[in-house]
């Protein structure tokens, strides 16, 4: 197949959601960092924005007619600009048929997958072998990709942070330093809900902290209710909240039931010590060849480690500062989607050549 000729500055389409403070955003911004020329098809201008039960079933009604309206939107912008490649961000409702029609174009297609499982609605499985290259952010996944795509088309590629939105606040309210004794930020899982309250029945006295969606009917909210807050948290209050919490917990989903797969890392694995954040991890080959335990970050095992590590850094201040100033120069700037862009680049152009 002919492949699509890289223009002066290179031209790139980027798809995907670019809501909030996304990965897609992160990509896209971390292209025009390196000089290339973007063009951004958002999936979210193509879904109703308000929430109200109205929207959402007028959403569901005309669902197929807006994901028609986003693949023509996609093929009118690659079929018009002739870019050297086409990345979509997982992928969702991208049809088989705008792949086909762009990899005829000339065109390289490129998916960049931010997440634990396939099942996701909108994803499709079998389009993944039309990709030229698949990244993965999952080290996890690797072999299940190549045993499904073939060999020499994969690649690990992890996540990253967004520099002007994951950064250490220059300023924080009065007061604001260390007004939260132990954070999360992330959705709501069962497991994530089985670790923070066994912490907050150890920890009573300490202040605890959780933002993110689905926290607000949790089964113990007896215990944990005076600790989750109102939402997600964003963009600067995001970074604050990160920066002006004694420590910050890197805890994730747990295992999906149907392919059996638990996160290693996540977007906040890079996200908090970019806000310079003192980080507790749990513990795996992936996060040791990021950060090193006991210099940068700490990590843990089990339930009693965490809790064990919780009492020892709490109460040493100085300590924790030393460790988050080193796991920010480790982190910063090259865990950032603009040296993630860095690598998706050099690929596209060996392509040219």
């Amino acid at each position: 197949m002919t492949k699509g000729k890289a223009t002066s500055p290179p031209c790139i389409v980027v798809c995907g959601n670019y809501n909030y403070v996304s990965t897609t955003l992160g990509l896209a911004n971390g292209f025009k960092s390196i000089g290339w020329e973007v063009h951004r098809v958002d999936l979210g201008s193509f879904s109703p924005k308000s929430r109200s039960l109205t929207d959402r079933i007028v959403g569901r009604l005309f669902q197929n007619v807006m994901i028609r309206k986003y693949n023509r939107a996609i093929l009118e912008c690659v079929l018009t600009l002739k870019p050297a490649a086409f990345l979509m961000i997982k992928g969702t409702n991208v049809s088989q048929e705008t792949i086909d029609e762009i990899r005829r174009a000339g065109t390289l297609v490129i998916n960049y997958y931010p997440d634990l499982h396939f099942s996701y609605k909108g994803v499709d499985e079998a389009e993944f072998a039309s990709c030229d290259r698949f990244y993965t952010t999952k080290s996890f996944q690797v072999d299940y990709l190549e045993k499904l795509i073939g060999t020499g088309r994969v690649e690990f590629l992890n996540h990253g942070y967004l520099p002007g939105f994951h950064a250490p606040p220059e300023i924080l309210e009065s007061g604001g330093k260390h007004s939260v004794d132990i954070l999360y930020i992330g959705n709501h899982s069962e497991e994530k809900e089985s670790w923070l309250l066994s912490i907050k029945q150890s920890f009573p006295d300490a202040i605890l902290k959780i933002y993110g969606n689905r926290w607000q009917n949790v089964k113990s909210k007896n215990i944990l209710g005076a600790s989750i807050g109102e939402g997600p948290l964003y963009g600067a209050d995001y970074a604050a909240a990160i920066n002006s919490a004694k420590i910050n917990l890197g805890i994730h989903m747990g295992r999906h039931e149907e392919s059996g797969w638990s996160d290693l890392v996540s977007t906040r694995t890079f996200e908090i010590p970019a806000c310079k954040g003192f980080m507790l991890h749990i513990d795996n080959d992936d996060v040791r060849q990021l950060f090193t335990p006991g210099v940068e970050i700490d990590v843990f095992r089990n339930m009693d480690e965490l809790k064990n590590k919780i009492d020892f850094y709490l109460s040493r201040d100085e300590m924790r500062h030393e460790m988050l100033e080193r796991a920010y120069e480790r982190c910063v700037p090259a865990y950032s989607y603009d040296a993630r862009a860095r690598v998706i680049a050099d690929w596209i152009l060996s392509q040219q050549n």
